[in-house]
């Protein structure tokens, strides 16, 4: 039995969300550590939003659908 298209669609939003949320924190570790150093508040950095999270698992599908 094969995967259904709203089981790809949860997979390819979780992983999406996943790697947004990685390079959100990295950022955000970033901006801390060079706020610290600066002796300065850090800058907000947003969190990625439901468009962005949408987007990259867009992107994600696109890459999959290819051939060669």
């Amino acid at each position: 039995m094969g995967t259904s298209g709203y089981e790809i669609r949860h997979a390819l939003l979780s992983e999406a969300k996943d790697m947004l949320y990685e390079q959100w924190h990295a950022a955000r570790d970033s901006e801390m550590q060079t706020a610290s150093l600066e002796n300065r508040p850090p800058k907000h950095l947003p969190a990625p939003s439901i468009d962005d999270i949408k987007a990259a698992a867009e992107s994600l599908y696109e890459f999959v659908q290819k051939k060669g």
